[in-house]
């Protein structure tokens, strides 16, 4: 598997078809950041996640989402290696954490398993719309 980090203007209209492949709601494209982390199995992109740079020690990654139409099999382990390219990448980036959030049982065992920990449990999180 190899992890590439592209543009998000490049790679928007394959994440907005997943999107819409798993019946999520589709971003717009002013929501996301620059980067997009894509997790490849040969030459099929099977999971990307969105980098968002700050000003701080503290970086985001978010809006994880896998190719719909890729095999089980072949999607395997894709997670895992998408979130220690990140972690690589953010340590190059010279951040000392990574922020994510996730509902998902399957996906917080990934981030468990891939030596995130639990923040803040029973926590509600708050958007205004300018």
């Amino acid at each position: 598997m190899k992890v590439k980090n592209v543009k998000t203007n490049m790679f928007y209209p394959t994440m907005k078809a997943w999107w819409e492949g798993h019946n999520f709601p589709v971003l717009d494209r002013g929501f996301l950041p620059e980067e997009v982390f894509v997790c490849y199995n040969g030459h099929i992109a099977i999971y990307s996640i969105c980098f968002y740079h700050t000003d701080s020690g503290l970086c985001w990654i978010g809006f994880p989402v896998s190719n719909p139409d890729a095999d089980k099999e072949i999607k395997e382990g894709g997670f895992s290696n998408l979130l220690e390219a990140v972690s690589e990448y953010a340590k190059q980036c010279g951040y000392n954490f990574i922020f994510t959030t996730s509902p998902i049982k399957h996906v917080q065992d990934i981030l468990v398993s891939s030596d995130f920990n639990l923040g803040d449990e029973n926590v509600n999180h708050y958007l205004k719309i300018l």
